[in-house]
């Protein structure tokens, strides 16, 4: 549909802009967050001049990992001044959708804030926003644990800009109205030539394509 692209996109803007830093959650499966990875490297970090380093999170529990990537992270997030057109490459973290590596980001910015100014913005990305979200726990009358997790990020003393992408808006929208990740606005990104979705499967162009499936008359059973 072009969300993907869209996406990438945005984070070649912040690539030319004073954005020191990136992060995209990519969903709740390590397939999807392959993907991503993949795509990030292939499209914008294979790029000349290199304007992007795409950096995997490890947990807070990786001790030793976590201190080389949070090293890493803080050195490219200085090099790039918080000034447009640094030449130097935008960090982008690229993890799951969870609260074990939502709280290794929050770490992470909390890092940046301190050695970089609360002044610095960063850009987050919830690519799959249906996905682990506001109102997951909903029914329960509770604040699912991920969320909680993001809400924390967000709420760390630094500018930050916050993107919200899904293909089931309603999951986003249907939220507490003062919730942490609730957007402000919303847009609706046409999608690209060529995609075939609900409204086309629907058309009548399509009608002779249809076969109705009557199940909807028989009782239900075990």
């Amino acid at each position: 549909s072009g969300k993907t692209a869209h996406l990438l996109g945005s984070l070649a803007w912040a690539a030319d802009s004073p954005v020191r830093a990136a992060v995209v959650f990519t969903g709740v499966t390590g397939s999807l967050n392959d993907q991503t990875h993949t795509r990030l490297e292939s499209d914008l970090a294979a790029l000349p001049g290199q304007p992007v380093r795409v950096l995997h999170v490890p947990t807070l529990r990786q001790e030793r990992a976590f201190a080389e990537f949070l090293e890493d992270f803080c050195a490219l997030a200085h090099a790039r001044g918080g000034v447009a057109d640094s030449g130097q490459p935008l960090p982008v973290l690229v993890t799951m959708k969870n609260r074990a590596r939502a709280a290794a980001v929050k770490a992470a910015f909390a890092e940046l804030s301190e050695v970089a100014g609360k002044s610095s913005v960063i850009l987050a990305i919830d690519d799959e926003s249906d996905q682990a979200s506001q109102n997951a726990m909903s029914r329960q009358r509770r604040i699912a644990a991920t969320y909680r997790a993001m809400a924390d990020v967000r709420s760390l003393p630094l500018r930050n800009i916050w993107l919200s992408y899904t293909a089931t808006p309603q999951a986003v929208l249907l939220t507490d109205r003062y919730g942490a990740l609730r957007p402000d606005y919303v847009a609706v990104v046409p999608p690209r030539f060529g995609y075939f979705g609900v409204s086309d499967a629907m058309g009548p162009s399509f009608a002779s394509n249809l076969i109705e499936v009557a199940d909807w008359r028989v009782r239900a059973s075990r």
